[in-house]
């Protein structure tokens, strides 16, 4: 156990001073969980140049230099992906607008028993199933995630993993599923080929907007993350089990140049 002393451009009379113990590290990295620091820190982070850390510990001291330049457009890109600009709640573009309120519609997966039994047949079902793990004893939920989005009509998407991931590419599935019939199927995303539209009933890095009913999808070219291909498709607001989703952005770029904005848009065209 020891201690982590945090002083920002040098102004020790307001450095923070935190405990910590062996528990708080994990392959590396520390982290403070039910220790949550005040605005007070990322306010004077984001008015600072610098930050310095002092660890203390059994094993002696070490200080460690963090450039703050880049905190403030962090906190903006936060503030813009969450739709909190111009919100009283907002990390730095503040303003008058009160908090809104938007009660999350995902939950997250425990294991593969808590799939309704046409989800998980259709999850195990194929020549290559995508519940396929190590060995059969493996529950790639509990080990990977899955995620379960309620819509207010009652139907739910299960986003869930389908076989193991790659160095930096991770497989999911997608599978819309009606409590009332207990009918599931299986969903097909519509993507750009290289000779005109197609479909595919995986994709890769999967991320939920639950706000925008958006699902995003990252496939990495490289760990790097400069090329590759992305896509964003949007549910229909009155979606029900006949319901697809709808492409409304694609990008590909096959040079891996480190770059990481200038990717080609496919669609929409022009």
């Amino acid at each position: 156990q020891g201690t982590v002393e945090i002083v920002i451009d040098d102004q020790t009379d307001e450095a923070i001073l935190l405990n910590f113990t062996a528990g708080d590290i994990e392959d590396g990295v520390m982290r403070f969980p039910g220790r949550n620091l005040d605005n007070g820190l990322l306010d004077a982070m984001m008015q600072g140049n610098k930050m310095q850390l002092l660890l203390s510990s059994k094993s002696g001291e070490r200080r460690v230099a963090v450039s703050l330049s880049g905190v403030t457009g962090s906190a903006l890109f936060i503030d813009e992906a969450q739709d909190r600009l111009g919100d009283r709640d907002a990390l730095k573009a503040k303003g008058d607008g009160e908090p809104k309120g938007y009660p999350s519609r995902t939950v997250d997966l425990e294991g593969a028993s808590a799939l309704p039994k046409s989800v998980a047949d259709l999850w195990h079902s194929g020549p290559e199933s995508c519940a396929e793990g190590r060995d059969n004893d493996q529950d790639l939920i509990a080990d990977l995630n899955g995620m379960q989005i309620r819509f207010e009509n009652k139907t739910s998407l299960f986003i869930l993993p389908c076989g193991l991931p790659g160095a930096y590419n991770f497989p999911q599935t997608v599978i819309l599923f009606d409590p009332e019939t207990q009918n599931a199927r299986k969903m097909v995303f519509p993507v750009m080929g290289r000779k005109g539209p197609t479909i595919t009933d995986f994709i890769y890095n999967v991320d939920w907007d639950d706000r925008r009913s958006e699902l995003s999808a990252f496939f990495k070219g490289r760990g790097f993350g400069d090329c590759g291909s992305r896509q964003v498709w949007e549910w229909p607001e009155q979606g029900d089990i006949y319901s697809n989703f709808e492409l409304v952005e694609e990008y590909i770029k096959d040079t891996c140049d480190g770059n990481h904005d200038d990717w080609p848009q496919i669609w929409p065209p022009g």
